[in-house]
């Protein structure tokens, strides 16, 4: 079924729009460009919606090389995840498309107005009846082949349009799919790295604070080799499900090993994070484990975590490093317990 005028005027605007914008940021017209500008007025990626206003705000101009940092960063995958680049190669062909298409009949568009331009000339010049009827026949034919274009053009965008939205749906699936842990529904230390760069960019920028919670089950190896893998991994189940209870919506919990977890949390207060690690701690410590087949009691799982807080001078690997150290100390201390930065300085 054709689109809809509507329709067509939309799709039509929605590609004018990205090459506009190209053209105001004099960013140069090419597929990979294409696709970061079309993404970023489609507002839907925040990160990458983030970075551009974070570079338009410092007033510095979008080059080359600022456009395939940017590209690398929000799209390229280096071929990690097949189904994730398989998605972003679809995605890439018909952006391609719609470009060419749209330049084609921007130039077919310029080439027409310097006939009409010319025409003009002409029939201001034209002293026959002959003549001006030629050069009217002439406009008329232009027209008609223009106005051909300009709805093949809107068809063709209508299409790819639809194409793209069906693609970016699948590709933001597939993303969230490569960024979870698919065994405790947690982030992964993927998404892990990516978040917290975003954290230390907004403490970086505009003084944003945030607490790094390391977590570790305690002697988990000498569980997993005392009733199994499968067991194991209940608990790590379990964990994740506790995470999920104590935290809440703003914060960030992760999974970054094999019995290692992690919470970023939005606060500017040590004391109030290491209160929500002590409530992760006491909660997984009340936790009773049977095996499943025999009904008999495995006894109390633990954890340990470690506290710190963002501070001026970090990097988001010393603060996460920091949060490492009182971990360990929380180990070394017995076990079962809640470190801070604090505790390492006394």
């Amino acid at each position: 079924m054709l689109p809809t005028s509507e329709e067509l005027a939309k799709r039509t605007q929605q590609a004018q729009s990205t090459l506009e914008l190209m053209a105001e940021m004099h960013v140069l017209a090419t597929p990979n460009n294409y696709c970061i500008w079309f993404e970023y007025l489609a507002a839907d990626n925040s990160a990458l919606h983030y970075d551009i206003e974070r570079h338009i705000a410092s007033g510095k101009p979008f080059t080359e090389q600022v456009n395939q940092r940017i590209f690398t960063k929000h799209f390229a995958t280096n071929g990690e995840d097949s189904a994730l680049q398989q998605a972003q190669n679809e995605t890439q062909r018909i952006l391609k498309d719609i470009l060419s298409e749209v330049l084609s009949t921007n130039k077919y568009a310029s080439d027409y107005s310097t006939k009409l331009k010319a025409y003009s000339q002409q029939l201001a010049q034209a002293r026959e009846v002959s003549e001006m009827r030629a050069i009217i026949g002439s406009v008329i034919k232009d027209t008609a082949s223009m106005a051909d274009s300009s709805r093949k053009l809107q068809v063709r965008l209508h299409a790819s349009s639809d194409e793209t939205q069906k693609l970016r749906e699948q590709l933001r699936r597939t993303r969230k799919e490569a960024l979870i842990d698919s065994l405790t529904g947690l982030h992964n230390r993927r998404a892990f790295d990516r978040r917290i760069g975003q954290f230390f960019n907004a403490f970086r920028d505009a003084g944003t604070p945030f607490a790094v919670i390391m977590m570790d089950i305690d002697l988990f190896k000498n569980f997993n080799d005392s009733f199994g893998h499968k067991v194991g991994d209940a608990v790590l189940q379990i964990l994740g499900t506790v995470l999920h209870e104590c935290l809440n919506t703003d914060d960030f919990p992760a999974r970054v090993g094999g019995e290692e977890f992690v919470a970023l949390v939005p606060t500017g207060s040590l004391d109030m994070a290491s209160e929500i690690a002590e409530k992760i701690r006491k909660r997984m410590s009340e936790k009773r484990f049977r095996l499943a087949k025999t009904g008999k009691p495995i006894g109390q799982i633990t954890i340990s975590a470690g506290v710190s807080l963002i501070r001026s001078g970090d990097t988001s690997a010393s603060v996460v490093d920091r949060a490492d150290k009182a971990l360990y100390l929380a180990k070394n201390s017995g076990r079962n317990a809640v470190k801070s930065e604090k505790d390492i300085e006394s």
